[in-house]
């Protein structure tokens, strides 16, 4: 008898008819109890997504992700509005998902992967079905790390030319007179994210998986400056929403006591009942409190699978590195 199937790649069309490459792992054993959305980070691919939370599955989770378009085996090309798009056309399939297999449905994401989730409660709007919401290390703007005034320095290096403001280039950038696909911006772009990603694959055509000849790089970067994806978000109270972030985070600035009061200050605007943990990881999930994190995680899915939402703002005990404000 063959061995029972555990990943399964699935195919979901987008509204503008571009396909998204997904991938769904299953539990190595019996039915999935739940189904657990993983929203990827940019320039990321499904699987690097679920293999990092792959641990899910111990528990009886099925596990979802998906890559963007202008990503891996996705189609189209990538813009930020569009990835907006492409993390509820998913969503969407995740819903009927559970719905066919009568299981709850709980959505998981970091670092980007949390702005775009936060998205779909912009204005009013609540998405169905989702029992939970959790992320770890997850940025709530654009510009939390990536920040348009310190990549000026790197353009002036690498072109001669100083920008006295983000607002004038950005400027620049809309009337075309900045050769965004030229040598001196790639060169610019390609040693101000090696400096702020050291670990992470950084060429001049590429950022990790995804290749700047599938992105409109001139759009991406005036919707860098003018996109305000956590503007107007609201989060209902009646779903749990469990947020981790790393005392360790120096990307996001969280391994400084006022960094993480601003975070969890931002993080409440938009989630005012949300359980935030302070662990012992980097903004990358390494460090001590790796492990803990993810059995803390399938421990919250299970609490609030039949909808037994646990008290907002209470520690999980036994763990010193627990901050809150």
């Amino acid at each position: 008898m063959p061995g029972k199937k555990i990943f399964e790649k699935v195919g979901i069309t987008c509204a503008a008819g571009e396909r998204l490459e997904a991938l769904l792992m299953m539990p190595a054993h019996g039915d999935p109890k739940r189904l657990v959305y993983i929203v990827p980070l940019m320039g990321s691919g499904a699987v690097q997504q679920i293999l990092r939370f792959k641990n899910f599955s111990k528990r009886g989770s099925a596990i979802l992700s998906f890559e963007y378009r202008g990503h891996g085996k996705s189609s189209g090309t990538f813009s930020l509005e569009k990835s907006l798009e492409d993390s509820k056309t998913v969503l969407q399939w995740a819903q009927e998902y559970a719905a066919s297999k009568n299981i709850p449905l709980h959505v998981h994401a970091t670092c980007y992967g949390n702005m775009a989730m936060l998205s779909w409660f912009k204005e009013g709007r609540h998405p169905r079905g989702v029992k939970t919401l959790s992320a770890v290390s997850g940025i709530l703007e654009l510009n939390h790390v990536i920040k348009l005034e310190d990549f000026l320095s790197y353009y002036a290096r690498c072109n001669g030319t100083i920008f006295p403001s983000a607002a004038e280039f950005i400027t620049s950038v809309e009337q075309g007179t900045i050769d965004i696909d030229g040598g001196h911006y790639r060169n610019a772009l390609r040693d101000y994210l090696q400096g702020l990603f050291p670990e992470l694959h950084v060429t001049r055509d590429a950022f990790e998986e995804l290749e700047y000849r599938r992105v409109d790089m001139r759009e991406l970067v005036k919707q860098f400056y003018r996109l305000k994806p956590s503007a107007g978000v609201e989060v209902p109270d009646d779903i749990p929403c469990l947020f981790f972030y790393g005392v360790n985070d120096g990307l996001l600035g969280l391994s400084r006591p006022e960094g993480r009061r601003t975070y969890e200050s931002r993080l409440r605007a938009a989630v005012p009942r949300a359980e935030i943990r302070g662990v012992a990881v980097d903004h990358f999930g390494r460090g001590e409190d790796h492990d803990r994190i993810i059995n803390q995680l399938c421990d919250y899915f299970e609490e609030n699978d039949a909808g037994r939402a646990a008290p907002a703002g209470v520690n999980a005990p036994g763990n010193p590195h627990l901050v809150h404000s």
